[in-house]
């Protein structure tokens, strides 16, 4: 398995095309979905064309050959905002560039969920790569040539070049080394990373350093296009109180299927999800209760207070508790913005959003947590609005039933866990 650091799959590939096929198959948007019906890649005896690809989010644009692979992969984070995650693969066989030799370029763009970053953050997670990347090449019997800070065009990031053994020569000299040339820039919003893979000797031709210095960058999120299609995912809660509709599954941002709970009067629906570029979990918890009397403003203040307030803040006080209540549609809505002390595990989280709906004898409370940037912003407002409060479909669930729909989860936790030991044998 390749070198993997806290939860971010990260394409890095030794030779191609075997490993970087392997990368294909276990990481990044590639791993799930089909690729962007593009052209093939040249064929030997071809010439390679470049072309300027704009990106769907329109965050860089950059030269590239012009037969390429694209996905991408989108996140709501607001009435009209979306945050993107998308990768562009492109390769030039080695009988049509001769002097470089095969290369494979690519160029991976990975949003935050509706974070902005400030500078001393980009600065400390662009140091954090350099970390990464020593690990990287010793893990590889390789070694980072260098590492140095770059500014393009107003954009901080850093340069890697990293050489490592060709597994397919038995004795391996400096002109038949593999080598990796990365660039990693940081937005407002994005990290981006550029890599070339190939011969040692062709990572700085005219061809690789113009596909570096083509990159051009812009700051905040995607906007809808006009054509938007939603793809979001619609899941019932155990009750049928209500239904989450959250972004698809992702391995990078959205990787484990909801979980369940039900006890005789609270059912509830949890989901993690990941930013890969802040390295940050976002908690998305969702209760419903059915108390069996009509559910009063007091009521709900109460509940909110004594089983959600109290199991984040110590001492806490009713009276202190400060919340906003509108009516919406046929049912109320109360809500509050809790500051807390983070825990050593998660010295990120330290702000919960709390939403609940409430019409009759049913209410429904949703929990987001995380740091201040996805708890309080449009990420997790757009999460709480898109939940569908249907509590005249209400119907029992058994445990049994909990049992199965949360099967699929801990099967796919437990190969997780087997395949996490089978990679520290190695």
């Amino acid at each position: 398995m390749l070198f993997q650091k806290r939860f971010r799959p990260v394409p890095l590939f030794l030779a191609f095309p075997l490993v970087f096929a392997l990368f294909l198959g276990s990481y990044g948007l590639f791993a799930s979905q089909a690729f962007g019906q593009q052209p093939a890649p040249s064929q030997k005896g071809q010439s390679v064309s470049w072309e300027l690809f704009t990106s769907e989010s329109s965050v860089f644009s950059v030269r590239f050959p012009e037969s390429y692979k694209y996905k991408s992969y989108v996140i709501n984070v607001g009435d009209t905002a979306l945050s993107y995650a998308e990768e562009i693969l492109g390769e030039v066989p080695s009988d049509i560039d001769v002097d470089d030799g095969d290369k494979v370029y690519f160029v991976k763009m990975n949003q935050t969920l509706g974070s902005t970053i400030p500078l001393y953050e980009a600065k400390k997670l662009l140091d954090d790569e350099v970390a990464y990347y020593k690990d990287f090449a010793k893990q590889n019997n390789g070694l980072l040539v260098s590492n140095e800070d770059v500014k393009i065009r107003g954009f901080l990031g850093k340069d890697f070049f990293v050489t490592y053994p060709d597994p397919d020569q038995s004795i391996n000299t400096e002109k038949t080394k593999k080598a990796m040339r990365v660039r990693v820039l940081m937005t407002n919003t994005a990290k981006i990373q550029m890599i070339i893979t190939g011969n040692n000797s062709g990572m700085y031709s005219y061809k690789a350093n113009n596909f570096f210095d083509s990159i051009r960058l812009s700051d905040g999120f995607g906007q809808k296009p006009k054509d938007y299609t939603d793809k979001r995912k619609v899941f019932d809660g155990p009750n049928n109180i209500f239904s989450i509709v959250i972004p698809p599954r992702n391995i990078e941002y959205r990787p484990d299927r909801p979980r369940y709970k039900v006890s005789k009067q609270i059912s509830s629906a949890h989901v993690v999800f990941n930013d890969p570029v802040l390295h940050q979990k976002v908690f998305y918890n969702v209760y419903a209760y059915k108390i069996g009397r009509e559910v009063t403003d007091k009521i709900v203040s109460k509940l909110i207070f004594s089983r959600h307030v109290s199991r984040f803040v110590d001492g806490a006080m009713e009276d202190n508790l400060k919340v906003s209540i509108e009516d919406k549609d046929d049912y109320r809505v109360m809500s509050t913005q809790l500051v807390i002390e983070p825990k050593p595990e998660l010295p990120y989280l330290n702000c919960i959003y709390i939403y609940a709906i409430y019409k009759g004898d049913t209410l429904v409370i949703q929990e987001v947590a995380g740091s201040q940037g996805s708890a309080f912003g449009g990420f997790a407002n757009t999460l709480v609005t898109s939940l569908k409060f249907h509590p005249e479909k209400y119907k029992e669930a058994t445990r049994d039933e909990i049992l199965k729909r949360n099967k699929a989860y801990q099967d796919e936790q437990k190969a997780k866990e087997a395949q996490k030991a089978t990679d520290a044998k190695k």
